[in-house]
């Protein structure tokens, strides 16, 4: 094989595990347990920015922040459903992240 077909087998796997990794989803945790409220839950496909809210739980003195986004990205799935009981520490969503 000569060294300039060595070279490109080389560009293309390495930009292959580029794109792999940045492909890789973030998993999205809960800080607080309780119902998962209606209001503000974020959607697959859904683009977000860092700190962002994805979801509240309902408390007695209304909707209240349960997990934040861990980066810049886009909502791949959400695993919860307004009105389910969640756990402090339970992953939520995951997330796609961008570069910005």
């Amino acid at each position: 094989m000569s060294k300039q077909k060595i070279s490109v087998l080389l560009f293309v796997l390495l930009l292959f595990s580029a794109v792999a990794c940045g492909a890789a989803l973030v998993d999205q945790i809960s800080v607080l347990g309780g119902k998962v409220s209606s209001q503000k839950l974020v959607t697959p496909g859904e683009r977000v920015k860092e700190g962002q809210i994805l979801l509240h739980i309902e408390s007695f003195a209304g909707p209240v922040p349960a997990a934040r986004a861990s980066s810049n990205g886009v909502i791949a799935e959400v695993l919860v459903k307004p009105g389910s009981q969640i756990t402090s520490r339970q992953v939520v969503a995951r997330l796609r992240p961008t570069g910005s």
